[in-house]
């Protein structure tokens, strides 16, 4: 894979998802990650979102559904703005920032600068998500003010 999912991720977003429904619709994984009917269906296309057939409808059981996002979920280059805070907030209880950005460019979030993409190679939490795009995850004490 390249990047390692934290070991409580799934049960936190289980825990998070406690009121969703154990099975959805496209429509309602859009509403619930904040991604277009077209990403979902390319998703189940291409075999990375598992999905069965009901009454000639498309389901997706919740249990698959977390599976998804602990796996090529937390890859996805452009994560939706629901998707982000999703992983801001699970990062923050563990008192860590996510940024998502570029390779190369200053890291900035609010009033804090990280280091260059280049220059924190050595974290473990870096993922590429493709040949231009990062993200990161620093420990808060790590992150330098302005």
């Amino acid at each position: 894979k390249g990047y390692e999912i934290p070991d409580d991720f799934k049960d936190w977003l289980d825990d998070e998802w406690c009121k969703v429904n154990d099975v959805l619709y496209p429509f309602e994984i859009c509403d619930l990650l904040g991604y277009s009917n077209n990403s979902i269906r390319r998703w189940i296309s291409k075999g990375w979102l598992k999905y069965m057939t009901a009454q000639g409808k498309e389901i997706v059981p919740k249990a698959w559904l977390l599976d998804f996002m602990c796996d090529r979920a937390f890859i996805i280059e452009k994560k939706s703005t629901i998707h982000r805070n999703l992983l801001k907030k699970y990062f923050d209880k563990e008192n860590k920032m996510i940024y998502f950005g570029e390779q190369g460019e200053e890291l900035k979030n609010n009033r804090a600068i990280w280091l260059k993409y280049k220059d924190a190679a050595f974290y473990k939490e870096i993922w590429t998500l493709s040949d231009n795009s990062v993200m990161c995850i620093l420990p808060k004490k790590d992150v330098v003010p302005e």
